[in-house]
């Protein structure tokens, strides 16, 4: 795990934009295209806002999300409305964007369309940390988290039921997220910082599933943080 502290939020989207940027052109100039899985929230308007400003083969870039609400695109807590709001835009604007939702019928069909056109292995993911340690929407005692966190397991995306305080989502597994060349950990904040340190101490990995994508020795997991 290489672990990078910034001075400041803004710095660290900076940085964490750059990255991006670099692999995928790297990427696009090996291969031709590349293929880039991203995460919605609190943490990475910043960096979506820097990254779309960067230059590069946009056209030869396909992007779709870790996981999603079951929501309709158009809403405020969808991470597809951020995703188009704040990155495909300027330079970014000729990306390739694949929902992981598409609004209607079995929500994990959809995101297994996605991710099937989408060239493997995924050139990053990036991912953001609950308070809880959940990656994606792999929330800790949800049903059948264990196979979820299995990175051998031969599962590409789940639904999760919603909760009083959460809406139903559908979510990539660690065993596809897994399936690229680079993993991005990106938060903010001393309180996350400290469920990082408690995922990198013993324990089971279904109470902070975080600990899935740290324990794992087949990708190289890059953290950016910033308190």
């Amino acid at each position: 795990m290489n672990d990078r502290r910034f001075e400041s939020e803004l710095a660290m989207a900076e940085a964490l934009a750059a990255d991006i940027a670099l692999a995928l052109a790297q990427r696009i100039a090996e291969t031709g295209s590349a293929g880039l899985i991203l995460s919605g929230g609190s943490t990475p308007g910043l960096m979506f806002d820097e990254l779309s400003r960067l230059r590069l083969g946009w056209n030869r870039v396909k992007i779709t999300l870790a996981d999603e609400r079951l929501v309709p695109a158009t809403d405020l807590e969808s991470n597809e409305r951020l995703v188009r709001d704040r990155l495909l835009r300027g330079e970014a604007q000729a990306a390739v964007f694949i929902p992981l939702w598409q609004g209607e019928g079995d929500p994990v069909e959809s995101a297994i369309e996605a991710v099937c056109n989408i060239e493997r292995p995924f050139t990053m993911v990036v991912l953001g940390l609950g308070d809880d340690g959940h990656i994606a929407s792999l929330f800790p005692g949800m049903p059948g988290l264990g196979r979820t966190l299995d990175p051998a397991a031969d599962l590409t995306a789940v639904f999760v039921p919603g909760q009083a305080s959460r809406r139903p989502r559908v979510s990539l597994t660690v065993a596809t997220l897994l399936d690229t060349r680079r993993v991005a950990l990106s938060f903010v904040g001393e309180a996350k910082r400290r469920v990082l340190q408690n995922a990198l101490a013993p324990g089971a990995v279904e109470d902070l599933p975080v600990r899935a994508i740290l324990r794992q020795t087949k990708v190289p997991v890059d953290v950016y943080w910033s308190p």
